[in-house]
Formats: C-alpha cells, sequence, structure tokens
C-alpha cells in the first residue's frame, strides 16, 4: 500500500521554509515540494485535500489510513484551534512530536510510514525550535534519534522497491532543481545512477539489500538534521 502522495505535494517557500498557500501550478518553480501523506499529512492538507477545515464532516475515504495518519488529524484539529496562538500552535507541533515517538515498530513497518514520520519530527522540532519556544534537551535528542532511524529505515526499505524507488527519485530530481538545492553537489546515488541536488560535505551512506545506495546530507537547511548526521550512528559515517 501506498502511504506517501508523491504526486500530491505541498510547497515550502525556499526562503524561510514555510509553507506556501495554494501556490497556482505557474508559480510552483522554484519552490520546494513535499509530498503529502494519506488523508491528513501536510501543510493545509486535510481529509484529502488542501484547504478543508479538519472539523468538516468525514467521508469512508477521509479517515486516516494508518496510526500515524491520525496523529497527522489531531495536529491539524489542535493547529486549527491554536489560531495565531504561538504557544497553542508549539503545544500542538510537541504532541504531535510526542505521539510519533510512542509509536511502536510494528506500526511503522512500512518504510513509507517510517520516511515520513521521521521527516515529520524533523520538521516539528524545526517549528518548535525556531519559535520563541524550545524542547527540552533530552527531549530533543531523543528526537533526534528516533528521527534518524525511522528515515534510515525508510529510505533502505523504498530502495528495495522498485516501484517505490522510483517516486522516491523523481521527488529528489525536482528537490535538486530547487533553491536551495540548486547550486549543490550530488549527494543521492541509486545503483549507477546519480542524482544532482541536495549538498554533501559528510554523510550518512544507506547500503541496501538490493545493492542500491542513498547518501543522507549532513548539510541540508536543518539544524536537528545536520546534528543527526554529525553524532548519530558513527559507525556509518563516510
Amino acid at each position: 500500500m501506498t502511504f506517501i502522495n508523491w504526486d500530491k505535494p505541498f510547497y515550502l517557500d525556499p526562503t524561510t521554509l514555510t509553507p506556501v498557500e495554494s501556490p497556482s501550478q505557474e508559480d510552483t518553480s522554484g519552490l520546494i515540494p513535499v509530498p503529502t501523506y494519506g488523508n491528513w499529512g501536510g501543510a493545509n492538507y486535510s481529509q484529502g485535500d488542501f484547504g478543508e477545515s479538519p472539523f468538516a464532516p468525514l467521508t469512508p475515504d477521509e479517515k486516516p489510513v494508518d496510526a500515524l495518519d491520525k496523529l497527522f488529524m489531531l495536529h491539524d484539529k489542535a493547529s486549527f484551534l491554536a489560531g495565531d496562538d504561538p504557544a497553542l500552535q508549539a503545544g500542538a507541533d510537541l504532541a504531535l512530536v510526542q505521539g510519533i515517538l510512542k509509536l511502536n515498530d510494528s506500526k511503522l513497518s512500512d518504510p513509507e510510514a517510517s520516511l515520513y514520520a521521521g521527516v515529520a519530527t524533523l520538521a516539528m522540532t524545526e517549528q518548535i525550535t525556531v519559535s520563541e519556544y524550545s524542547l527540552p534537551l533530552p527531549l530533543l535528542l531523543t528526537a533526534a534519534a528516533d528521527a534518524y532511524q525511522n528515515i534510515t529505515y525508510g529510505l533502505a526499505g523504498i530502495l528495495a522497491n522498485p516501484e517505490e524507488s522510483q517516486d522516491l527519485l523523481a521527488w529528489l530530481a525536482a528537490l535538486g532543481s530547487t533553491t536551495p538545492f540548486s547550486d549543490t553537489t550530488t549527494v543521492v546515488a541509486f545503483a549507477d545512477q546519480f542524482l544532482p541536488g541536495l549538498p554533501v560535505d559528510e554523510g550518512v551512506s544507506l547500503p541496501t539489500e538490493s545493492g542500491h545506495s542513498i547518501v543522507l546530507p549532513e548539510a541540508i537547511p536543518n539544524p536537528v538534521l545536520a546534528h543527526i548526521s554529525a553524532h548519530s550512528h558513527a559507525d556509518l559515517l563516510l
């Protein structure tokens, strides 16, 4: 089952890394595409569509597709109620991070779920960190380590699946053409194919059972991911 909606992305401003609401197709060049997840994972994305109220009545097709998607639904509702209150929004983001940390391995056994959970943890941690609020250091380190494990497991699993890997590679290719990644060096390797895009000085090499490999960058514009790459799983560092 496919959980990540690779062909249904939301977009981030390349300068601020904040979501861009409802860009037209003509306005997406230069923006950073981020795929959505299930029916609830993604900025301004609820009930399987953009701009829907998270409190609108649900049809069977709009319900969460798994435990992770249910956390995204709860986060959407909490964010809606938070409005413009930064403290309430930080609380909603923290609740999502803590909820993901509580998911056991079986609920994140699908590689796409694992990858998206890790990315969501980093995104929420980053969002809290750059606000006027901050996470306690033990929770920050726990979230960072959990995100790292989820991302590495998810990437390895997706790369081992020919169909899913093509979706991932297509997204990475699209990502590589956007600022701030367009003028950086090659980081992602898939068999004998190399994709330009993400920056790399040092990184983490992730071999897969199928012989494919991917390099997780250190010099990405996210201090949490940079911290993880530099200080976690040192035996994998290049």
